[in-house]
């Protein structure tokens, strides 16, 4: 029989003093830090594993209520998508409860725009999705969308524009379309410049919008910038390709919490 050391008792006893050592360290830090940010972390795990209380705070996190989401816009807070939908008067129907810190919305219509244009068989090089700022735009090349020197959107162009739509509509962005030329000039007697071309192909994709998807007129605006917005600057064909674009803006409003 193996002789049994006296002094293994010790590593167990070590294990029990580093734990208490650890629960004394983590009960001071909780009583010197900020009693918000430490309530807000608990939030997190109220949401996702239900609830822990703590406190008697007002304004309990997670909110529960539509008034207190609207109290805590720039914070970081785990809720269920229909609080959202109650909050903000519209449909973020994206599933399960996520994480929304400060904004909600641009990421996950950011995520749901790259699958739309995936499955209407485009490329993420050909039609781009990308954060300008605090807002998420979609650039979608002319050719894509009208014939040289048109402002009718082409027929092949109508099943993307549609799937585009219903991702946006599902938002409470507002919406900026965006219309640009290249330099070179255009005078028809629908079009006396590059100006009304661009305002003309920013105006229909609007209406398109409105008419199919049902986004309510409201929320959406055109501009058309003719040739004042390139891209490239360069004199060559491609550089003038990527300058003929409609930009789809998904504008940020301030102050507003929209879903991440």
């Amino acid at each position: 029989m193996a002789d049994i050391d006296p002094n293994a008792w010790m590593v167990s006893f070590s294990d029990l003093l580093t734990l208490l050592l650890t629960f004394f360290v983590l009960i001071f830090i909780m009583s010197s830090a900020d009693n918000k940010a430490v309530k807000q972390a608990f939030g997190f795990f109220t949401a996702a594993y239900g609830p822990l209380e703590m406190g008697t705070s007002k304004a309990p996190y997670p909110p529960r209520t539509v008034g207190e989401l609207k109290e805590f816009t720039h914070t970081a807070v785990m809720m269920p998508g229909t609080l959202v939908n109650e909050a903000f008067g519209t449909t973020l129907a994206f599933g399960k409860p996520k994480m929304h810190v400060g904004i909600v919305g641009k990421y996950e219509a950011a995520r749901q725009l790259r699958k739309a244009i995936k499955e209407s068989g485009y490329t993420l090089s050909e039609i781009q999705v990308r954060m300008e700022g605090r807002n998420l735009l979609v650039r979608l090349g002319q050719r894509f969308l009208f014939d040289s020197g048109k402002a009718v959107l082409r027929p092949d162009s109508l099943p993307l524009i549609t799937r585009i739509g219903e991702v946006i509509k599902k938002t409470p962005f507002d919406v900026r379309i965006e219309g640009h030329t290249d330099d070179v000039p255009i005078h028809t007697d629908l079009y006396p410049s590059n100006w009304e071309l661009s305002v003309a192909r920013a105006v229909n994709v609007l209406h398109y919008l409105v008419k199919v998807d049902g986004i309510s007129p409201a929320r959406l605006s055109a501009a058309g910038y003719g040739a004042t917005h390139p891209i490239s600057k360069r004199n060559t064909p491609a550089a003038k390709a990527l300058n003929r674009r409609v930009e789809i803006i998904l504008i940020e409003k301030k102050g507003e919490m929209i879903n991440g």
